[in-house]
């Protein structure tokens, strides 16, 4: 009888430890095909440390396969998702410009030309932006695809357009 309660209590501590955990990307992309994206980012709070951050958290960082749920994940209608998601691709630029540049469509605003590749940076102080536009640059620059080339020339229109580009010690 104590080993049938121990296993009961070891199944639900571990249980409980897996829901507290981020899903996978692969787990995130079956619950969005399981119950439709909107219902899914719709359920998950804007907290600072929690879900919706830590997915933002992935893409930023350019990981491939949470980029191949960009397509998915994009048309939402949830604003704020959506104006974060052109951030967090922006943001990857530099870390996974093939893979960023396969996932952006001029047909979906959120994810388009004009809105990843504009610079969307709000947080950041001007050495962090001057980093990434340094960064961005050289990685559009290096890849041959066609869309990296659209993302640089709007990339360098935009910052042609903004204020100095100013330099800080």
């Amino acid at each position: 009888m104590k080993k049938i309660i121990l296993s009961l209590l070891l199944a639900s501590a571990s249980y409980s430890v897996m829901a507290e955990r981020s899903p996978t990307a692969e787990e995130f992309a079956q619950q969005v095909q399981d119950y439709g994206a909107a219902k899914v980012i719709s359920g998950i709070p804007e907290t600072d440390d929690g879900l919706w951050n830590e997915i933002f958290k992935h893409i930023s960082n350019g990981e491939a396969a949470w980029l191949k749920l960009i397509p998915s994940i994009s048309m939402t209608g949830a604003v704020s998702w959506n104006e974060q998601l052109g951030t967090a691709l922006a943001q990857a630029i530099p870390k996974n410009v093939n893979g960023v540049m396969e996932v952006i469509d001029d047909l979906n605003i959120s994810i388009s030309t004009a809105s990843v590749c504009s610079m969307p940076l709000y947080h950041e102080t001007v050495p962090e932006q001057n980093e990434y536009v340094v960064k961005a640059i050289q990685a559009l620059y290096k890849s041959n695809s066609v869309q990296a080339q659209k993302c640089l020339q709007q990339l360098i229109m935009t910052v042609g357009q903004s204020s100095q580009f100013r330099e800080v010690d």
